[in-house]
């Protein structure tokens, strides 16, 4: 009990990655570890102590002397998704075979019914869809595309076929000039003015790109490209050493420089991937020792950062007694940016007198439910992957506006009474019962089993929780009897008719347009 007393700090250690070590709340040493050199009893009987009695904070981290390694990381991941999406476009109607589909059906049966109605060397659209997940976390349907990737890749004829792909050894072109004929779609890089050049030249571009540059540009190394690729899946929450991620880079072609690497942007690391890589440093009898982990992500952060606690899956299970709670600070981190309006900050980056195009940008009431969404869908997927009970909490943080806050989470408590709403049209036949694929298409569906999550966030002991009020849920009934004579064109007409329709912070925090530019550029 002494040595407990001892051992104890005030609000615990914090991991400093500047430093690479743990400080006091202050950033002050550690003074109660020097007790355990003073002899080998003592040392004995104290040992993991620390570790049992104190809970051990991490940030979010950016620095110059990583700013360069994080954003290839975040490239490369992002490459390897790209390409890898180009592979399985190209591929499923050559290679996918009916033994195939049924393979990656009983791996990933929440995905079963994608494969409905298919025949072998048929197209699979719905795998190549922009920003669509089919209603489960996004990590977990990019697992499922890879895992038909790595069928197919056992194919006899997968290496003659994949080395074919112009798109993936030559300069992706094709890419560009089929993204500048969607506006919603263009690569972020790519300003509205050379977009709409882009579209005006892009059958042109391509017909020469393909009959002059692209033959000369493809290596005779091609197929080992294409299973080297095949074969990469970097882990989003891992950093990982100078070595291997040079290695990894080098598969995809990323490079330090633009269009990956922008000196004044932000490239910062999450919370849970400095735990993850300070974890890694202990050895194993210590880190066992280890009760209490706080992953406070508090600024946007590289690699698809939703996904990261699935890095604590593994830890969790060896130390049954480790909690981890991953606290999302809303207003520096979840809330989005006007999808429309990224191309803006980047541009106010880099030329001041642009920053009047983002001074106007508001937080959209359309666009919150989805991006919170993601957050709590891959929290959701955690225990199916492995977590186990318990173990794990993410924890929504509204400071330090917790009313304003709470004002502004009636957006998502509005749409996930209309996404059930909408089921229970479909129960009562008040509008056609759709197919599993059609109802996970419409608007107004986001994620599933999120209305029923979204009701538990009161609940400490619940898996999401948040330390603001939530609000009621809407009313499904009323809805449905308010709108029972609307058809599926209204229904889809009127999501987006959210009130208000946008929101400002309110003090002390900066206001909104500020904060989404500090946090991503210096």
């Amino acid at each position: 009990m002494i040595y407990e007393d001892y051992y104890s700090i005030e609000n615990g250690y914090f991991y400093n990655a500047e430093q690479d070590k743990l400080t006091q709340a202050d950033s002050s040493p550690i003074q109660s570890l020097s007790l355990s050199l003073t002899c080998r009893q003592v040392a004995s009987e104290v040992r993991g102590l620390a570790f049992r009695t104190n809970t051990i904070t991490f940030s979010t981290s950016h620095s110059q002397r990583t700013q360069e390694a994080a954003a290839v990381l975040h490239a490369t991941v992002g490459e390897v998704m790209h390409q890898k999406h180009i592979m399985i476009y190209s591929l499923v109607s050559q290679l996918l075979t009916r033994d195939m589909a049924e393979l990656a059906a009983k791996a990933y049966p929440q995905f079963a019914s994608v494969f409905d109605d298919w025949t072998p060397q048929s197209d699979i659209p719905i795998l190549y869809r922009k920003n669509f997940h089919c209603g489960e976390a996004p990590s977990v349907w990019i697992d499922f595309k890879h895992h038909i990737l790595d069928l197919m890749s056992k194919h006899p004829l997968f290496g003659k076929r994949a080395s074919a792909i112009t798109r993936l050894w030559g300069p992706d072109i094709e890419y560009y000039t089929l993204q500048a004929n969607d506006a919603s779609s263009r690569p972020y890089f790519i300003p509205g003015f050379i977009h709409d050049v882009l579209k005006l030249v892009s059958k042109h571009v391509l017909a020469v790109t393909r009959a002059l540059i692209i033959p000369r540009l493809w290596g005779s190394d091609s197929v080992c490209r294409a299973t080297q690729l095949t074969r990469t899946s970097p882990k989003p929450w891992v950093i990982p050493d100078p070595v291997e991620l040079k290695r990894l880079a080098h598969i995809v072609d990323v490079e330090p420089t633009l269009p990956f690497y922008e000196p004044k942007t932000k490239y910062t690391y999450s919370a849970a991937s400095n735990a993850l890589r300070f974890l890694r440093t202990l050895p194993d009898a210590l880190r066992s020792e280890i009760r209490s982990l706080t992953l406070l992500e508090d600024h946007e952060s590289v690699a698809y950062a939703k996904c990261h606690g699935r890095g604590f899956i593994g830890l969790c299970q060896s130390n049954p007694k480790l909690r981890v709670k991953r606290v999302v600070s809303l207003w520096q981190n979840a809330f989005p940016v006007t999808p429309e309006k990224k191309m803006d900050y980047i541009l106010a980056s880099q030329y001041p007198e642009y920053m009047y195009n983002v001074v106007s940008d508001p937080l959209l009431s359309k666009h919150i439910s989805k991006a919170l969404g993601a957050w709590m869908a891959e929290t959701m997927a955690l225990p199916s992957l492995g977590m186990p009970e318990g173990s794990y909490r993410l924890v929504f943080d509204g400071a330090p506006t917790l009313q304003h806050t709470s004002d502004v989470f009636k957006v998502v408590q509005r749409d996930i009474a209309w996404q059930s709403a909408l089921d229970e049209a479909y129960s009562r036949g008040l509008l056609p019962a759709p197919s599993w694929l059609e109802r996970r298409l419409r608007v107004g569906y986001l994620y599933e089993g999120l209305p029923n999550f979204v009701q538990k966030l009161s609940d400490e002991e619940s898996l999401i929780t948040c330390n603001f009020d939530p609000g009621l849920p809407f009313d499904v009934a009323e809805m449905l009897e308010e709108h029972r004579t609307w058809t599926m064109s209204d229904w889809t007409r009127n999501w987006d008719t959210h009130e208000p329709r946008e929101y400002e912070t309110e003090a002390p925090l900066a206001p909104w347009h500020t904060i989404r530019y500090q946090r991503i550029f210096d």
